[in-house]
């Protein structure tokens, strides 16, 4: 073909490119020969006529500044974590069904005066999780009040359920955001975030963040850094209070790879914005959550300068789930050492996992990029899991004083009952204790009707009606019968 008939041909393909960008699965179509192309044509008008905008989403001239401190905090009755996983809106959704059924159970196995959602001291979520989890701390209303409540998880479920490709691309076409794709640093995640801030965050800061007490807990947002394979935590409290746990320096000590990493790599470590000495007040809650939701070719990622190092230099980070999608291992290494700190302490992590579910599908052979997207990132979420959760589950058992034995892991998930884990009971493993209640309970029985209505729902920024009434159902069942036998307030009729 010649020459005269191609450039053409290349300017459409690129064209198509910047204008699909709100929802990322053209970049993904174009490949690495556009995407090189691209960068190589635009690099003298990104970097000398519009003078490097939005080349870095911190700000690269503010120091960080300690906003939280937990060291002294009053747990109260019981010290309880959420950790959420990604998922996009499905995960999203089932996180504000969750938390929306966790204000009817009390704390302290039913002791407590609180509510189990009210005595939550962290949340540490991943992607779509980082979506829901960021609106429950910044939007909740501060009091305790049922009608209140009522109105905010109402809402709350509403705006987890809107379709944001959609609205994406609505502000790409018509309110131009192509222009700045086109001629800046500016990327289809800052589309992604100004869609969920003209929908709900306003702009808001992690300055603007509640102070971290009841019925407020701190919130951490975990992305992966492509440029240091560490995972990087958005967060008020500095890295250093997930990084020193005991556990996780036996682990570090024990591991088997030890050349696969840069000299300077410490593994299973944390960084965050005291790390490279950047203001985490200033930075946007919606920016931290694309980051946290940045499925590499279809959002971001979001670049960080690092004020620290004495040539230009920055974090690139991505999607949460690369480290870990439940955003579990976070409040892992925390938990365990307040634990160390204050021993004899009662705590629980709850595992809200939305994350997704692989069918075997051996026919299929045509996946759109969406869907490879989709399936892959969920194997690698599955196949991590598989591991994380025995190693956790048996930390009631480490050490002969079984130091963290009052730590509880329970699950509560969109595809079936939640097992607890570490828990003792009449000598029996707690897959068989859960197989058993399963089949005693009859209410129970109903898991198998539900799970087949919640397989199918994929993993993208939208959910149909009829899929949300699907994830509703499953967590009125499924939760109260995960998370113990405490005092259940009723529901109010709808």
């Amino acid at each position: 073909m010649p020459t005269a008939r191609l450039l053409p041909a290349a300017y459409l393909l690129l064209a198509v490119l910047v204008l699909g960008g709100g929802t990322g699965c053209i970049g993904a179509v174009a490949g690495t020969i556009i995407d090189t192309t691209q960068d190589v044509l635009r690099y003298p008008v990104q970097e000398y006529v519009f003078q490097a905008a939005f080349k870095y989403d911190n700000d690269p001239d503010a120091p960080w500044q300690q906003l939280e401190d937990d060291v002294d905090r009053d747990y109260g009755d019981e010290l309880v974590g959420v950790a959420v996983s990604g998922g996009g809106s499905r995960a999203a959704y089932f996180t504000a069904c969750v938390l929306d059924e966790m204000r009817r159970l009390r704390a302290g196995d039913g002791r407590s005066t609180r509510s189990l959602l009210d005595e939550v001291d962290y949340v540490s979520s991943v992607s779509g999780g980082s979506l829901a989890s960021a609106y429950y701390v910044l939007e909740r209303p501060p009091g305790s009040e049922a009608a209140e409540l009522d109105a905010f998880f109402a809402r709350y479920r509403r705006d987890m359920k809107l379709h944001f490709e959609l609205r994406s691309l609505a502000r790409t076409m018509f309110l131009l955001r192509w222009l700045p794709l086109v001629f800046t640093y500016y990327h289809r995640g800052h589309i992604m975030a100004s869609t969920w801030d003209a929908n709900f965050f306003d702009d808001a800061t992690f300055a603007d963040l509640p102070e971290a007490a009841p019925p407020y807990p701190s919130l951490v947002i975990n992305a992966t850094s492509y440029s240091s394979g560490h995972k990087f935590l958005f967060t008020r409290l500095p890295s250093a209070r997930f990084n020193e746990s005991r556990v996780f320096e036996n682990l570090r000590r024990g591991r088997l790879n030890t050349l696969g990493y840069d000299a300077g790599h410490q593994p299973l470590h944390n960084i965050g914005f005291d790390s490279i000495d950047s203001d985490i007040g200033a930075f946007p809650i919606s920016l931290a959550v694309v980051a946290s939701a940045g499925v590499p070719n279809l959002l971001g990622p979001v670049i960080v300068r690092d004020r620290t190092a004495e040539a230009e230099a920055y974090e690139a980070l991505g999607d949460g789930g690369i480290y870990d999608n439940y955003g579990l291992e976070t409040l892992v290494q925390l938990f365990t050492r307040i634990l160390d700190e204050r021993p004899g302490t009662r705590a629980r992590i709850v595992v809200i996992d939305g994350s997704g579910f692989v069918p075997a599908e051996p026919q299929v052979t045509d996946y759109s990029v969406a869907g490879y997207s989709d399936r892959t990132t969920t194997i690698a979420w599955l196949r991590a899991a598989d591991y994380a959760e025995p190693i956790y589950g048996a930390l009631g058992g480490l050490g002969e004083d079984r130091p963290y034995r009052n730590l509880r892991i329970q699950l509560v998930s969109l595809y079936g009952e939640g097992v607890e884990k570490g828990e003792e009971r009449e000598g029996l493993p707690d897959i068989v204790k859960g197989a058993v209640k399963a089949v005693a309970d009859p209410v129970l029985g109903f898991f198998d009707v539900l799970n087949e209505s919640v397989r199918g729902i994929g993993t993208r920024f939208k959910l149909s009606d009829d899929d949300a009434e699907a994830i509703e159902t499953q967590a009125r069942v499924i939760v109260p019968a995960a998370l113990g036998d405490g005092d259940r307030a009723p529901r109010p009729p709808r």
